[in-house]
């Protein structure tokens, strides 16, 4: 077990085992970029003992994204902000925009994008652009663009209906309600070749 009076040595050591070790940490090492990125590379979520400074570190919260996408809520809110960040994190697993700053999740562009890559990103947009009739319909071209290109259905709607199974951050809205039922009566017509 570490302490505060623990020297480096001991920590890395400890933090190469179990990153979250790194609260335990002196205030001192927990701005030591090796120390972090060690504790980091093990577990992800340990950026959120890491210093403010090592917080808007660019390495260091890819590195932490990477090995746990949940991670970008303790980025530093200059980083939860920053588009190259997000949309590289979309692509890591276990990534969802919970932590994404609002600015970002009120731009309607950056959701479109996002939900390019992940159609699971819906239900973090911001309650200002879930009720923006502009977003949705573009939503809804977007799903009848998939079904077209015969892009795969099961997993369209998988992503839409069972998102967030083990998050206890569910946040539903009749707008999300309504797209889902509408994307359901697209995916059945479809199916059934009913013309569009």
């Amino acid at each position: 077990m570490i302490n505060e009076n623990s020297n480096k040595e001991k920590v890395l050591k400890a933090v190469r085992q179990n990153g979250l070790a790194l609260r335990y940490a002196s205030s001192e090492l927990l701005g030591d970029r090796k120390v972090v990125i060690t504790a980091v590379k093990q577990n992800g979520m340990a950026l959120n003992f890491a210093s403010e400074v090592l917080k808007q570190d660019r390495e260091v919260v890819m590195t932490a994204l990477k090995q746990n996408g949940r991670a970008l809520r303790f980025a530093s809110e200059q980083l939860r902000g920053d588009r190259e960040i997000v949309i590289e994190a979309l692509k890591l697993k276990d990534f969802n925009l919970f932590g994404v700053s609002i600015g970002l999740r009120n731009d309607p562009e950056f959701m479109l994008e996002t939900f390019k890559a992940s159609l699971q990103v819906l239900s973090n947009a911001s309650y200002r652009l879930q009720c923006n009739k502009k977003f949705f319909r573009e939503i809804l071209r977007l799903l009848f663009e998939c079904m077209r290109k015969n892009k795969p259905l099961k997993k369209t709607f998988d992503s839409l209906f069972c998102q967030c199974k083990n998050s206890t951050h569910v946040r539903f809205s009749y707008q999300i309600l309504i797209l889902q039922i509408l994307i359901l009566v697209m995916i059945v017509g479809f199916l059934v070749g009913f013309p569009f």
